[in-house]
């Protein structure tokens, strides 16, 4: 009761009484706390955006223009492909063009060269490259004192012998055959004083002819010519001479190259093949005696 009338005293209830020490039954009153200072915007000077609703929102992202991207131009690769394609066409067809018109030139120029020749020497444009057969071969036939065969074992040579003239510009004529050779009527019989003179092709236009290999002889080869009785007269290679054709002297070839014996001589092209003239370079001439 004492304790009470304490607590209804005035003094207490008007604060002026103070305890300067603390029971265990004190306890810190909650500080209170202080409210954030909120910051006033001033909302008039920020632009009011619109409300929009879920529809338009909807509609903003189903509108909005996709990423750009780069498209190549194949048309114009394509075209481009096309043309380089076409510009090569062009170009070797040019160089087709130029090599067909050269060869055409080069054609053109054999054919008139041959035809000149053929004009001029009275012989075929072109010899034939066909080998007799033993047939034709042993079925040959001459006058009995005439050349029929000549034989060079070395080089293999067995061809039959065709009696030939010279052109009216006084050229010694070639056989019509590359496998054939040539006797001049106007030189020596076999077993005859001088000396006989058989030419012969170097090659056709394909095939070696039938001395191509006369260069390969030299002195003691032995060459047989058997004549149209069937006698066979032999020879041994003396000496060969190589000159160019506008050094060869013809008469030479109709002389023995042993004075008293009786000759053979075999002449034929030997070098370079012109394609201008027509002709080889040089001229090859082989000197051989009886035996």
């Amino acid at each position: 009761m004492a304790q009470q009338n304490i607590l209804n005293n005035s003094l207490f209830k008007a604060g002026s009484l103070r305890i300067s020490s603390r029971g265990t039954a004190f306890r810190h009153l909650p500080k209170k706390r202080k409210s954030p200072v909120t910051v006033q915007r001033n909302i008039a000077a920020l632009p009011i955006k619109p409300r929009q609703c879920k529809s338009q929102v909807l509609q903003r992202r189903v509108t909005v223009a996709p990423k750009k991207t780069k498209i190549r131009n194949t048309t114009s690769i394509k075209q481009k492909a096309l043309l380089s394609m076409a510009m090569t066409v062009f170009v070797v067809g040019l160089g087709v063009a130029g090599l067909g018109l050269r060869t055409n030139k080069h054609v053109a120029a054999q054919v008139a060269t041959v035809a000149e020749k053929a004009k001029n020497s009275e012989e075929a444009p072109i010899p034939t490259e066909q080998k007799p057969t033993a047939a034709a071969y042993g079925a040959y036939t001459v006058d009995p004192t005439r050349p029929r065969y000549v034989r060079i074992a070395k080089i293999g040579v067995a061809a039959r012998v065709m009696p030939q003239t010279t052109t009216k510009s006084g050229a010694l004529k070639a056989p019509g055959n590359v496998n054939d050779a040539g006797w001049f009527t106007s030189s020596s019989k076999p077993g005859e004083g001088g000396a006989m003179l058989l030419d012969g092709h170097v090659a056709g236009p394909t095939q070696r002819g039938v001395f191509y290999n006369i260069k390969k002889l030299v002195a003691g080869d032995v060459i047989e010519v058997e004549r149209g009785d069937g006698t066979v007269f032999r020879y041994k290679v003396v000496k060969s001479n190589t000159t160019d054709v506008a050094d060869t002297d013809m008469s030479d070839a109709l002389i023995s190259a042993e004075t008293g014996k009786q000759g053979l001589n075999l002449i034929t092209c030997t070098g370079t093949y012109d394609e201008k003239s027509g002709e080889y370079n040089q001229r090859i001439i082989v000197f051989a005696v009886a035996i």
